[in-house]
C-alpha cells in the first residue's frame, strides 16, 4: 500500500511544477523597455516602470493597440509628439489610468478622437492638453468625477472649443490657468461644482471669446484670484455675489479685461494683500468701490493705470496712502510759506 501512494504521489509533485511556475507568471511586472521600429515612427512594446509610462517618441504615429494594465501614470506619454493622429491609440483601455498630466503638452498638431477613454480613476490632469494647439475633440462624456487637479488643462490649446458643461467636478482643488490663452473657448461652466477649489489664479487669462455666466460659483474656499480675468476682450459676466473673504491675492485680477463693468462694490475684500494692477487697463471699469476694505493690502501699485480715464471711485486709502506706488497719486503737500 504504501509503495502505491509513493507511486501515484510522483506525478502528482511533477504536475505541482508548472502549476507553480505558471502563478510565479502572472505576478505584474514593475518594469518593461519599450520597443521601436527602425524609424521610430511606431512603438512595437510599450514601456514602462513603477506604474508610469516611459515618453514615447515625439515621431511616433502607430501604438499597440492594448496597454500595459501595470500602467496607472500616462505623464507626458506623448510630450511634444509631431503627429496629428496615432493609430491604436484610440483603442486603449485606461481604466486603471490615475495620473493623465502632461500626456499630449506641446504636441501641437494632434487632434484625435479620445472619447472612448475611460478617465474614471484619473486624479490629475494637469497640463494635460497643454499647448496641443489643434485639439479639438468631443470629450464630454469622460468621468472626471475624481479629478482634483485641473492646473492649465487646456492652457493654448488655442482650438479647443467644446462642450464640456456636464463634467461632474466636485473633487477639483485647484483649476489654476485651466482656459488661459484658450482664445477659442467659450462654452457653459455654469454648472460646474467649485466649492473646493482654492487657487483659480490666470484661469481665463487670455480667454479672448469667454463671456458665459459664472455667477453661481461657490468661490467661498478660492485664496488665489490673481491674473484670473486678465486679457479678456469680451467678458463682463455678473459675478457680484461672489463671496471673496477667503482670497488674499486680487493682483492683475482684471487687467485689460476691456469689457468688464459689474457692480462688486459689496465684495468682502478684508483679507485681500495685494491688488497691484488688479484694473489696469480695464478700459471701460468705473464702479465704486470706494466701500472696499483694502486695510491688509500692502502693494496696490498701477491699481488703475490706464483704466477708463475718468474713473475716481477707487477703494479711499488708496487715494491717500503712499508707499506702495497707487496708481491716483495722493495730493502734493502745500508748500511752506
Amino acid at each position: 500500500m504504501n509503495k502505491k501512494l509513493m507511486f501515484l504521489s510522483a506525478p502528482a509533485l511533477m504536475l505541482g511544477f508548472p502549476l507553480i511556475a505558471a502563478s510565479c507568471n502572472l505576478t505584474n511586472k514593475t518594469e518593461q523597455e519599450a520597443k521601436y521600429n527602425e524609424d521610430k515612427t511606431e512603438l512595437l512594446q510599450i514601456g514602462f516602470k513603477d506604474g508610469k509610462i516611459e515618453a514615447i517618441a515625439t515621431t511616433v504615429k502607430k501604438v499597440p493597440t492594448k496597454l500595459p494594465k501595470e500602467i496607472t501614470s500616462l505623464e507626458n506619454a506623448f510630450k511634444d509628439n509631431i503627429n496629428d493622429t496615432i493609430e491604436g491609440l484610440d483603442q486603449w483601455d485606461t481604466s486603471n489610468i490615475e495620473n493623465m498630466d502632461g500626456v499630449f503638452f506641446g504636441a501641437k498638431k494632434f487632434n484625435q478622437d479620445l472619447s472612448k477613454w475611460t478617465t474614471s480613476k484619473v486624479k490629475s490632469m494637469k497640463s494635460m492638453f497643454d499647448t496641443a494647439n489643434e485639439f479639438n475633440q468631443d470629450i464630454s462624456g469622460w468621468d472626471v468625477s475624481k479629478v482634483e487637479n485641473m492646473d492649465f488643462l487646456f492652457i493654448r490649446a488655442s482650438k479647443f472649443n467644446q462642450n464640456i458643461s456636464g463634467w461632474k467636478t466636485d473633487s477639483l482643488t485647484s483649476m489654476r490657468g485651466i482656459f488661459k490663452e484658450a482664445s477659442e473657448f467659450n462654452q457653459e461652466l455654469k454648472d460646474w461644482k467649485v466649492d473646493n477649489v482654492t487657487d483659480m489664479a490666470s484661469a481665463f487669462n487670455g480667454a479672448k471669446k469667454f463671456d458665459k455666466e459664472i455667477g453661481s460659483w461657490n468661490v467661498e474656499k478660492v485664496t488665489d484670484m490673481s491674473n484670473m480675468f486678465q486679457n479678456t476682450d469680451v467678458f463682463n459676466s455678473d459675478i457680484k455675489n461672489w463671496k471673496v473673504s477667503s482670497v488674499t491675492k486680487m493682483n492683475n485680477m482684471f487687467e485689460k479685461a476691456l469689457k468688464f463693468n459689474q457692480d462688486i462694490k459689496d465684495w468682502n475684500t478684508s483679507n485681500v494683500t495685494t491688488m497691484k494692477s488688479m484694473f489696469a487697463g480695464a478700459k471701460d471699469f468705473n464702479q465704486d468701490l470706494t466701500k472696499w476694505n483694502v486695510d491688509k493690502v500692502t502693494d496696490h501699485k498701477y491699481f488703475n493705470k490706464d483704466g477708463k480715464s475718468d474713473w475716481s471711485n477707487i477703494p479711499t486709502k488708496f487715494k491717500t496712502t503712499l508707499g506702495t506706488g497707487p496708481s491716483t497719486p495722493a495730493p502734493a503737500a502745500p508748500k511752506a510759506k
